[in-house]
This record gives C-alpha cells, structure tokens and sequence, in this order.
C-alpha cells in the first residue's frame, strides 16, 4: 500500500512538472504571436511599431552610421595575388562582398567549387566593416588552418580554453583525416593575437604548442599583415555548400563587431528570456560550449536563434523568440545584417 501511495504521489509531481512545463512553453509562445500581431497591426495602420524592451536606437551606433564609418576607410587590402600555403592555395576577391545583394555568397561559392578541396576563397564583406569570410570545400582545409586557434580561444568539449590541442602533427597534413574538426570559424583578431603569442611563447618548452606550417604562413602572410593595416578584425570561415553555416558566422562577426547589436542581444537574453528559456539555452548550448563563459554563451545564443536554415540547437526557442529578437534589433539600429544565402 505504502510503495502505491509513493507511485500515486512520484506520478501525481510529475504531472504538475510536466504541466508547469507545457504552461510556460504555451506562455512564450503566446507572448511571441502577440508580439508579432502587434507589429503587424502597427505596420498596417501606418504607425511605428511600440518600443520593445531593450530596443534603445542610437544615431551614432546604428547600421547605418557603422556603413557611413566604413565608406571612409579603404577596403580591407587582402593580398592580390593567391598565397601558397603547403599544398594548400588561399585566394582573395579583389572587391568586398556584399552579402546582402542576391547571388553574391553564391559567387564566391562557386570560385571555392572552381578548386579542389585544398582551395580557399576569401573576401572582404562590404556590409561588415573589417570581416573577412573565408569559403572552402574540405572542412578538413578549414580546419588545418584554423581549429587549434579556435579551440585555444573558444575550449571545447574536450579541452578548456586555452589549452593547447595535442598531437598538432595531425594539423599538418592537407591528405590526412585531422581527428576532430567544426564546421565553421568566427575568429577575432585580438583572439588570434593571444593565441599567436601563447603559442610561439610556449613552444620552446612544449613542442605541442607550436604553430604548424599551415598556421605559421596563415598568420605571416595574411593575418599579420591585415592586422598592421586595420587593427581588428574578424575572419570568418565555413565550408562553401553549408549555406546555414555560413549565415551563422556572419551573425557572429556582428556580435564582435558593433557595440549596439551586442549590447542589445545581452539585454534581450537577461531582461527578456525568463529564466526557464535561459537554463534551456545553457543546457542546449552546454553539450558543445564552454557556457561560464558569457561572452561566448551570448554570442552562440543570438547567431543559433538568428540564423537562416536547419540547426539543431535551440528548436523552441527559436519559434519563441527569433521574431522577437530581430524586431528588437531592428528598431535599435537596422540590425541585423542578414545575408541572403544560396
């Protein structure tokens, strides 16, 4: 009788979890169509839309004024001629991309599929001031150039951040399988300074520590230099057919890069997600990120819940609060910048 009465309450709590549960997932729906009718209503009756929490417009922080700094620098100068980098072949666009024009990201595709899979096509992105988005076939090419700085910086599930990747020999070769890749790279360049330092520092005493060939020429001849004549910068890179992917870095670049997207989207997750789509982000994002870190965790957060196409990450909050979001950052500044993907 005992052990029934146990059952009866155990199912009797669940039942009250479970319904709390469904409550508050019928709450943050609801609350995103009703945003969403309130919008829609507004823009039909000719009004501005209400002011959303954390939408705080700024004339000198805005997409716009961000374009107008940019149309007063000299486009990035990437190198003119293609670098040779130990079998593999960096190529540059001489123009910078406008990623919001119909057919751009696609014709800089197609340059990366015109190689093999030791090609990589890069160009600057005109929308973005000092972004650098890097296409190629291999994510295993990607990754030769570029994961040991990304796992330095970022930690992994199998390494905190800045710890050096082990056995970097298996980083060296462009016909051998690296043993562990991602499918894409949002890296900024006081990161990649740190990394650069620490690696070069290190490596007298720990040979796993040293750049490999790839990262040594990588950073001598073309992150150096670009860092020389802009100052920051963020280098973005992803395999040419993953098109989600690549709209994903290129949320990413934004969140580094304008101090309004940024200060908006840390808003929206602390002033606007309620706590239980918040522990439903760390949880979802936890499998794969190194969440004490909140930079990172903000970072992952908008581009998962922002970008176009399938992912995994994120499902309900991404039909909660993805309107929501980019209404917030619209009305704070014409953000964000979306790309439109082949």
């Amino acid at each position: 009788m005992g052990s029934k009465i146990y059952l009866i309450l155990r199912s009797r709590r669940r039942w009250r979890l479970e319904g709390r549960a469904l409550l508050a997932a019928a709450s943050s729906v609801l609350a995103a169509l009703a945003v969403a009718l309130t919008l829609s209503a507004e823009t039909a009756a000719g009004e501005e839309p209400t002011p959303l929490p954390c939408a705080t417009p700024s004339p000198t922080q805005s997409r716009a004024a961000y374009e107008e700094q940019s149309r007063n620098l000299p486009p990035i100068a990437l190198p003119a001629l293609p670098i040779a980098i130990s079998g593999l072949e960096l190529s540059f666009r001489p123009e910078p991309l406008a990623v919001t024009q119909s057919g751009a990201i696609a014709a800089l595709a197609k340059a990366a599929r015109a190689g093999d899979y030791t090609t990589v096509v890069c160009a600057a992105l005109a929308e973005i001031p000092t972004t650098v988005l890097c296409l190629f076939d291999d994510i295993v090419t990607g990754n030769l150039l570029f994961y040991r700085a990304a796992s330095w910086i970022e930690g992994s599930r199998a390494a905190p951040a800045r710890h050096f990747v082990d056995g970097y020999e298996s980083y060296a070769d462009a016909l051998k399988p690296v043993p562990r890749t991602v499918d894409g790279f949002d890296l900024f360049w006081p990161d990649l300074k740190a990394y650069y330092d620490a690696a070069l520092a290190a490596c007298a005493q720990d040979r796993a520590a040293c750049l490999n060939r790839f990262e040594s020429a990588v950073f001598e001849r073309l992150l150096l230099p670009l860092a020389a004549e802009r100052g920051n910068f963020v280098l973005l890179g992803a395999g040419y057919g993953r098109t989600a992917i690549i709209g994903h870095e290129i949320l990413h670049a934004q969140y580094f890069l304008f101090p309004r997207y940024r200060a908006v989207v840390d808003c929206y997750f602390d002033r606007v997600l309620p706590e239980a789509a918040r522990e439903e982000v760390r949880r979802d994002l936890g499998a794969d990120y190194d969440i004490a870190n909140p930079f990172l965790m903000r970072n992952e957060f908008q581009a998962y819940l922002l970008q176009e196409g399938e992912t995994q990450h994120l499902p309900r909050p991404r039909r909660s609060y993805r309107a929501s979001l980019i209404e917030t950052l619209r009305q704070s500044g014409g953000f964000p910048v979306m790309p439109i993907l082949p």
